[in-house]
């Protein structure tokens, strides 16, 4: 390693940070995908070996950045599973949740339950959301404006957290931010919370249309709603 530094300043959201060369100097830019792991995400006051690099715009940057306590206990401890490892448990993990949902949630359906047209507004949301999540993902490795978390998570809030959790999985993209996961975890819980709290007594859907059974729906979506009040 050419250096060592002090992380002084960390903007987590935006993924980038700066390094003071214990040398003395100017401060050198670090980017979240100079480090070596990424995780767990740096704090100001952590001290990092690093190399002296250029960006696209050949400022002046810090590269194979390696934590100094991780340097120094790197033969001492036991190795951690590989990044591959963790990545395919949870791979396994999605894939698992995702199969359960979407079979119970078909299950709902062909019981009459839920209509039809739910099961293709949460595919298209899904698939929208798919799309979101692989767009910020170019932009990080771009290093373009990113795509504020907060539509992420209102996509995933309205129904596409399954394909924001494949988009994950796919383009190994939020799956090592803790904060964004918390969050992304709440925002499952309540979509599917409010599935199960507006679902319709068995075959009720499964005798007329969606547009005949709308005012219904209406009905019985205020009688739910009125108890909340």
């Amino acid at each position: 390693m050419s250096g060592k530094g002090e992380l002084v300043k960390w903007e987590d959201e935006k993924g980038f940070g700066f390094i003071r060369p214990d040398n003395g100097g100017p401060q050198i830019f670090a980017h979240i995908h100079d480090f070596r792991p990424p995780f767990p995400r740096p704090e100001p006051g952590e001290w990092f070996y690093f190399s002296y690099g250029q960006d696209v715009r050949g400022r002046v940057c810090a590269q194979k950045i390696l934590r100094v306590q991780k340097a120094k206990r790197k033969r001492k401890q036991k190795a951690p599973l590989s990044k591959k490892t963790r990545y395919q448990e949870r791979g396994l993990l999605t894939m698992a949740v995702l199969i359960v949902f979407f079979s119970v949630f078909a299950r709902q359906v062909s019981l009459g339950v839920y209509p039809r047209e739910l099961m293709g507004y949460l595919f298209l949301l899904s698939l929208i959301s798919f799309i979101a999540y692989g767009a910020d993902k170019y932009k990080a490795v771009k290093k373009r404006f990113r795509t504020p978390e907060l539509y992420l998570h209102l996509l995933d809030l309205l129904g596409g957290w399954p394909g924001g959790l494949l988009a994950q999985l796919v383009f190994r993209h939020k799956i090592s931010k803790t904060s964004f996961r918390d969050v992304m975890v709440v925002t499952v819980v309540l979509n599917v919370g409010v599935l199960f709290y507006l679902r319709m007594p068995p075959e009720y859907w499964s005798n007329e249309s969606f547009t005949k059974n709308q005012p219904g729906m209406k009905n019985w979506i205020g009688q739910k709603l009125s108890v909340l009040k």
